[in-house]
């Protein structure tokens, strides 16, 4: 073999071997990264929570993913096989994080409760959401107060009904979350719509038909729609928002706020900037963690599917009263307004068993 050809065959194999040794480096550059990606998403999925660490007081649910509140809406109604609205709690999009504290900001149409009183149509609760319904007769005679009542009961084996009425719930063991305290007795105990009706009303449910506000009054497909609470303390609480009222037992109150958030997340109802600072204030000073800020767009698409099932009980109310019934229709979501925040934050008696919106 010629010195040429030598020379030309060892610059070939020495080509070949930087060759390799690219394809290699780019390999094993490729493989690290999507390991990373890989294992970063896993967490994610794993907890969420765990992933927003963020400690600043000043904006404890700075950072947290958002997602488009009417693009949920919209592909429950069109029923696709989107990622928004997969049921499978195994799947990682199970965990997608849904902020509703960035809700409550994007949804604040009034300054006040009275800058939107002077739009509407006046008040009235039983014109406007009617009364407790047996949604499940003839199944059962429960109306919604005693279905809460069985729900809310600490054994709802123990619980006692009327001699006289065996529809009605009169002894059990119901613990207050808003006080802390326990009660024996129905008729201390009432059912308070966490979100009132009231404040549901001006906030969007004006804009609903009788039937829906019905469902509204009545909904028991969401566990912290209803709460069974002390009778002193719903009077008390009236038709408050959290700039008036917040539960007096503190262990409790980050729960309430989310709480708060979700159901009108849910309903599609807004807020006054007055109750969006509010909520935004005492979120800082009770030092709520991120999680009484979010909740799972699973979570939220199943809940929002739900308020939109026909309550046969209310539509057939109405139409012994011969209203004109409309089918339940899914508004658009309330026109956001811009607002400023501030971190600022504002013996037994008998009780009725009338109930405050």
């Amino acid at each position: 073999m010629t010195n040429s050809q030598t020379m030309k065959s060892r610059h070939t194999l020495e080509n070949g071997s930087q060759s390799k040794r690219s394809v290699f480096s780019w390999s094993v550059s490729f493989g690290t990264v999507l390991s990373l990606v890989t294992l970063f998403v896993s967490l994610l999925a794993q907890n969420p929570a765990e992933a927003h660490t963020d400690k600043n007081l000043l904006n404890p649910f700075s950072g947290l993913q958002a997602l488009d509140p009417q693009a949920l809406v919209e592909q429950i109604e069109e029923g696709t096989n989107s990622a928004y609205t997969t049921n499978s709690l195994t799947s990682p999009l199970a965990s997608a994080v849904f902020d509703l504290v960035r809700y409550m900001r994007l949804h604040q149409i009034a300054a006040n409760d009275a800058e939107i009183d002077v739009t509407i149509p006046r008040y009235n609760r039983i014109e406007m959401f009617g009364g407790w319904v047996n949604e499940d007769s003839p199944a059962n005679c429960y109306n919604t107060r005693a279905e809460v009542l069985i729900r809310d009961a600490t054994d709802a084996s123990k619980i006692t009904f009327s001699s006289g009425n065996p529809c009605q719930v009169t002894k059990g063991d119901w613990l207050d979350p808003y006080t802390g305290d326990r009660f024996k007795l129905a008729k201390a105990v009432q059912i308070d719509h966490v979100v009132p009706l009231k404040n549901a009303y001006r906030s969007g449910a004006h804009q609903w038909t009788k039937e829906r506000r019905c469902h509204y009054s009545n909904f028991l497909l969401d566990p912290v729609h209803l709460l069974t609470v002390s009778g002193r303390e719903n009077m008390s609480k009236g038709d408050s928002g959290p700039n008036s009222y917040l539960p007096p037992n503190d262990a409790y109150v980050c729960s309430y706020l989310r709480n708060w958030m979700q159901i009108k997340a849910v309903w599609s109802l807004g807020f006054t900037d007055v109750e969006a600072n509010a909520v935004h204030g005492a979120l800082t000073a009770y030092r709520c963690d991120a999680s009484h800020g979010q909740m799972t767009s699973v979570e939220l698409n199943a809940k929002r599917a739900a308020t939109n099932r026909m309550n046969v009980k209310c539509l057939e109310n109405l139409e012994a009263a011969a209203d004109p019934i409309r089918p339940a229709v899914r508004l658009p979501l309330p026109s956001p307004r811009t607002a400023t925040y501030s971190a600022d934050h504002p013996a037994e008696q008998p009780v009725t068993t009338s109930e405050q919106p």
